[in-house]
């Protein structure tokens, strides 16, 4: 569910351009394909592997229905994946996943400890604190949000 929703997540910007052109077929395409592949997957996955597989239908469904926004939306202004990856971008994000990946068998092994359920996540926000910290978005936003303070 978390990586179907981020994903998800990743869709809103392409979804609230079209939102604000008043462009809607790709927004009503991709929430249309959402709803049909919930129905048939969430279906047919239910009655194979049951709740699990109405899940993984969900997660399916979610992501391809936000992947037809996006894609068209970048095709439609011709914006390339690459340019949108810098390279400190690839760096935070593949230290998130070297993360979770080692995060996730431990909370899962110890996760009923309340100190391993602390400190895992304490450790992974640890883990990437400097590759965010580091990240020109992250001076651009401390930029934008001074600016808005009042002159005092």
């Amino acid at each position: 569910l978390f990586v179907g929703w981020f994903l998800n997540l990743l869709s809103n910007p392409a979804y609230f351009a079209y939102m604000g052109i008043g462009t809607l077929r790709w927004n009503v395409a991709g929430r249309i394909a959402i709803g049909v592949l919930n129905g048939a997957l969430g279906w047919v996955l239910g009655a194979l592997v049951g709740g699990t597989g109405v899940i993984v239908g969900f997660v399916v469904a979610l992501v391809v229905g936000s992947l037809v926004t996006t894609v068209a939306y970048q095709r439609e202004y011709q914006i390339r994946f690459a340019a949108l990856l810098d390279r400190q971008s690839i760096v935070l994000g593949s230290i998130g996943v070297v993360g979770l990946a080692i995060a996730w068998p431990i909370l899962l092994a110890f996760g009923s400890s309340f100190w391993v359920a602390l400190a895992t996540p304490a450790a992974l926000g640890l883990l990437v604190f400097l590759p965010a910290w580091l990240h020109p978005v992250r001076r651009r936003l401390q930029r934008w949000l001074l600016d808005l303070l009042p002159n005092a």
